[in-house]
């Protein structure tokens, strides 16, 4: 049997936090899990709204292209990766054979004005960068008001 630590609290109250919201995932920062093993956690990010696209920047070090799954699904764009190592040492008298596994992962909820048929992606020197089209009809018109 392990032993009750703050953290278990801490992990305990943030799920409580996310059914409460009603959140798949939280969009902040996994903690360790219960054996200290880093999983998920959010990547910062950037989001860029412009006339014709909504642009999402993040940074997503030491991963691989081929590694990065990016979904949309109904109104929610989805960003997942996976990173697995493992580090086996021999040396006279012992043996260190280590495995970690984790990444990241990041839910954001798309504008009624963006076109989920529409989103293109690039990945270079771990910045992940997601173009998500805006409908056409969504351009914001301007009207002049008069104040009298």
């Amino acid at each position: 049997m392990r032993r009750w630590t703050i953290w278990d609290e801490v992990q305990r109250m943030q799920e409580e936090m996310d059914s409460l919201f009603n959140l798949r995932q939280s969009n902040l920062p996994m903690l360790t899990n219960k054996q200290g093993i880093n999983t998920y956690s959010a990547p910062l990010s950037d989001i860029i709204e412009k006339e014709d696209e909504i642009v999402y920047i993040m940074d997503i070090p030491g991963v691989e292209k081929k590694d990065i799954q990016l979904e949309v699904i109904g109104n929610r764009l989805e960003v997942k990766t996976e990173k697995k190592e493992e580090i086996k040492r021999e040396a006279e008298g012992y043996i260190r054979y280590e495995r970690s596994y984790g990444g990241f992962k990041r839910t954001f909820a798309l504008p009624e004005t963006a076109d989920p048929n529409q989103v293109n992606a690039t990945y270079k020197n771990g910045v992940l960068e997601i173009t998500v089209k805006k409908k056409p009809d969504s351009k914001k018109e301007k009207k002049r008001i008069e104040v009298n």
